[in-house]
């Protein structure tokens, strides 16, 4: 699965709906409280421009995501916050994770991506496991 499969899957499944793109951005949905981007180009630089652009102009939770060039079927991920790293993640794990949260409130979701999914990808990057 690709960054735009993802988002075809959520916006077809009526879990989202799209949004304007911004610079560096093909394409962007809204799904519950959180943005999710497509980025242009994968590259840690690239995305963290981007990423920053965009959180400077809204209080939204946003969520970064590229294709992983060097992992089919894996999408980078940048966000909610600056502090988390760029992850590289199943596409079908991140795509379940979003469908969990679409209907949450706005901070319960975003805890849930960033604390719940996104560190568990972390703590299983950490010990070799696959996420």
């Amino acid at each position: 699965m690709t960054a735009s499969t993802l988002l075809d899957n959520l916006t077809e499944q009526g879990a989202a709906r799209p949004r304007p793109p911004r610079l560096g951005t093909r394409r962007a949905i809204a799904i519950g409280a959180i943005e999710v981007a497509e980025s242009q180009r994968s590259s840690d630089t690239f995305m963290r421009a981007r990423w920053k652009d965009r959180v400077r102009s809204s209080a939204t939770p946003y969520l970064l995501i590229a294709d992983d060039p060097a992992h089919p079927g894996r999408v980078r991920v940048l966000g909610p916050d600056a502090r988390r790293p760029i992850q590289s993640v199943s596409a079908e794990l991140l795509l379940d994770a979003l469908q969990e949260v679409a209907q949450l409130p706005a901070l319960h979701a975003v805890r849930r991506v960033a604390e719940d999914f996104l560190s568990a990808v972390s703590w299983s990057s950490a010990t070799g496991k696959q996420a």
